[in-house]
């Protein structure tokens, strides 16, 4: 299967941001066995992801720490334990599509020595994206399970602190922000760029951008002359748990300051596309400071790690990749970019990467894992609608 890491990393973002919609059925009827307790627990963190240990029946398995998603197994778990579902919920991911997802009760679920029963699951076919296996990972640990819990993450560290009371730590007042839940307990914050009026944001563990913005957010802080966009162009950069997203106008922009409570982060650039209505901030954030989550008294914390921070952002070389019928694609190529000067086009097929054959390659988990795109120039051999086949050489911006 033809795949390049910079499809696979988008690809990443948004298919670990399920769901974001779960209807008709109640994911929240979870309950905690423990009062007046504070566990540190240490996780591995690969690829701004939390990898975290659950013991569910004796057995030690690994979650993704996820708050912008309820809890959720493979459905490898739920045959292992033999859970067998008496509905479905329809859940919709982050590109609008939909589908019925079947829903288990848990048996009793240890985290640290915290432990909770009566937790419902979504059960979703992880292999299905190919990319989840490369974490070895038995589902999601999300927010309809952490909402018993205030829990602080020190990314410098690798630790968690599980507790139920605030004063376990040395939080700020003035660092304090207020947090809203909808009904499956995601938690959400408001946030301001520049001098713009605070407008809200999920926090998203689950994520590895920085900053999502929606569409509208964008236009509302473009008209303000508080973002800036550097690229335009027209295609599709989001795969989401039920297919690609619908092509549109898709934006490269400049953020100089965004505040998060006391502390400033400088120069971010992120992705807005037409057809995502999402505003959030991901794991990316914890590198900068210290997140204390309270579910219980809804409050978020953020103690920087120094008041003002500049933001180092990843290579871009003028297009977005898309995996489209077994074919790696140039969905994006941004007007003015050097990908466009160079000769790539929209839909144009990429073979070849340097010198790694795209077509050749099987072992997603190494591709994914890699780390090829750090050069200041790519060589693409690219074949065209024409079937055509060339090699370009692409600048990064």
């Amino acid at each position: 299967m033809p795949l390049s890491k910079s499809s696979l990393v988008a690809m990443m973002a948004f298919l670990l941001a399920l769901p974001a919609i779960c209807r008709a059925q109640n994911l929240n009827a979870s309950k905690i066995h423990a009062s007046n307790f504070c566990d540190t627990i240490p996780f591995e963190y690969v690829k701004n992801k939390i990898i975290v240990k659950l013991t569910i029946e004796n057995k030690e398995r690994r979650f993704i720490l996820d708050t912008g998603a309820p809890f959720l197994i493979s459905e490898q778990l739920r045959d292992e334990l033999n859970l067998k579902s008496k509905h479905k919920i329809e859940t919709t991911d982050v590109t609008g599509r939909s589908n019925d997802v079947p829903v288990v009760k848990m048996p009793e679920i240890q985290f640290g020595n915290v432990s909770f029963s009566n937790a419902q699951a979504l059960v979703y076919d992880l292999s299905a994206s190919g990319l989840l296996q490369c974490f070895a990972v038995d589902g999601l640990l999300g927010s309809t399970i952490l909402k018993h819990c205030i829990v602080q993450i020190d990314l410098e560290k690798k630790w968690l602190i599980l507790t139920d009371k605030i004063e376990n730590f040395s939080v700020l007042p003035d660092e304090r922000m207020s947090l809203a839940f909808d009904k499956n307990n995601r938690p959400f914050l408001d946030i301001k760029i520049a001098g713009s009026t605070p407008f809200r944001v999920l926090f998203d563990s689950g994520s590895d951008k920085l900053l999502a913005l929606s569409y509208l957010t964008y236009n509302e802080l473009s008209k303000k002359g508080e973002v800036k966009a550097l690229y335009k162009g027209k295609g599709s950069a989001s795969s989401g748990l039920f297919g690609a997203g619908k092509e549109g106008e898709e934006l490269r922009i400049l953020l100089n300051q965004l505040e998060i409570g006391t502390g400033i982060l400088d120069s971010i650039m992120t992705n807005v596309s037409e057809n995502k209505n999402k505003n959030a901030i991901g794991m990316p954030v914890g590198k900068f400071g210290i997140i204390t989550l309270d579910y219980l008294h809804k409050h978020f914390y953020f103690h920087p790690h120094q008041s003002r921070q500049i933001v180092t952002n990843g290579n871009f070389y003028g297009f977005d990749s898309q995996l489209v019928s077994d074919d790696y694609i140039a969905s994006v190529v941004y007007e003015g970019s050097n990908a466009e000067k160079a000769g790539l086009k929209r839909g144009d097929i990429i073979l070849q990467i340097n010198d790694y054959k795209v077509d050749e390659f099987k072992d997603i988990c190494k591709l994914f894992f890699g780390n090829y795109f750090t050069g200041e120039s790519l060589n693409l051999t690219v074949k065209d609608k024409d079937n055509s086949i060339k090699t370009i050489k692409i600048a990064k911006e």
